[in-house]
């Protein structure tokens, strides 16, 4: 029998004893034990940490699905949605920029120049204020392997282990970039996205190249700096990807 209660904000499930139960529904139920645990044990500021909950969650639903435990799955999807729900405010906490207190001359010159600190096809509203900043830096489809994982790192992404060549892949909750180098040292060959559930594929490719999104066009390359970059779109409405640039077919291993 699964009863909900709430903790922390995120809703929690109690299992009974496991009694004459087959294995499976004794695997589903030690299963949502573990996740509870995990939800107890989870830093919500930490998005690492609610990535680790949600896998946890989602590895759950699994193995109660197996052993047709409809209620519990049903208990499950529930706090995977608020779980994930979460992770997606954080990421798009994490995505921007952190800033200490601007004065209203540092706000000025930033509003006129922009910020090089951020890729330039973004923009972001500093705290306390409606003014819009738009970012002036490099391109992410610019970035040498280095500074590509030291700017996912700074905000919470879990990032793989590099490849050979440099190659990696950030992931924050259904969000995922993989990068592919020739060189570690190179601007990215390759720059694969999934993009968060809803953002439109014009969005994402603008973040990626600076390109305004009314000039991108499915299937024909997009120019950055000297660059002639193709691009590939797949997905729908619910949830884009997009490929920029000469790509192969595997990904990096997380």
């Amino acid at each position: 029998m699964v009863s909900r209660g709430l903790a922390g904000g995120f809703a929690l499930f109690a299992v009974g004893l496991a009694g004459c139960d087959s294995p499976e529904v004794k695997a589903c139920h030690a299963a949502m034990q573990a996740s509870q645990q995990a939800l107890v044990d989870m830093d919500k500021d930490d998005p690492r940490s609610v990535q680790d909950a949600l896998g946890g969650i989602e590895s759950t639903m699994a193995t109660c699905t197996q052993a047709g435990r409809g209620d519990e799955v049903s208990t499950l999807r529930d706090a995977k949605r608020q779980v994930a729900a979460h992770l997606d405010a954080l990421e798009k906490r994490a995505n921007r920029p952190v800033r200490a207190k601007l004065s209203p001359e540092q706000l000025a010159a930033l509003v006129k120049e922009g910020d090089p600190n951020c890729p330039r096809g973004q923009g972001y509203e500093p705290a306390g204020t409606k003014e819009v900043v738009k970012c002036t830096g490099q391109q992410l489809i610019d970035l040498p392997s280095a500074q590509a994982r030291d700017y996912f790192d700074k905000r919470g992404y879990r990032l793989s282990a590099p490849d050979a060549s440099g190659g990696f892949k950030a992931e924050f909750g259904a969000s995922a970039y993989v990068f592919q180098y020739a060189s570690a040292a190179d601007a990215p060959r390759c720059l694969d996205v999934t993009g968060r559930p809803g953002t439109p594929w014009q969005e994402l490719a603008a973040r990626l190249t600076g390109v305004h999104p009314d000039r991108l066009e499915q299937g024909k390359p997009v120019r950055v700096g000297s660059r002639s970059l193709p691009l590939e779109v797949s997905g729908d409405p619910a949830q884009w990807s997009v490929k920029l640039g000469t790509c192969e077919p595997t990904r990096p291993t997380p």
